[in-house]
């Protein structure tokens, strides 16, 4: 995909083997021939390496609001009232 969205300016995870994934609770391997199994996973992690929020599901999460609101609680800059937000 970098070739064609270009650099981010965030750090982006590349996990071929699904190590990561299993950490996290994203992927699990099948045993004794049963089939892998995926699952969506976002999360937003902190400047101190912490997770500060996550989605796993069967489908995408896709609420962008959320996320924003969840990146700006971390940074200090949530707004402070509705009338803020605006």
């Amino acid at each position: 995909k970098y070739a064609e969205y270009g650099k981010f300016d965030f750090t982006v995870l590349s996990d071929p083997d699904n190590k990561i994934a299993e950490a996290y609770g994203a992927f699990t391997r099948g045993i004794d021939g049963a089939k892998d199994v995926s699952r969506h996973g976002t999360f937003v992690v902190g400047r101190d390496g912490k997770v500060a929020w996550a989605y796993l599901g069967a489908s995408p999460f896709e609420d962008n609001a959320t996320l924003l609101h969840v990146l700006a609680r971390l940074e200090g800059r949530e707004p402070s009232s509705a009338a803020d937000a605006v």
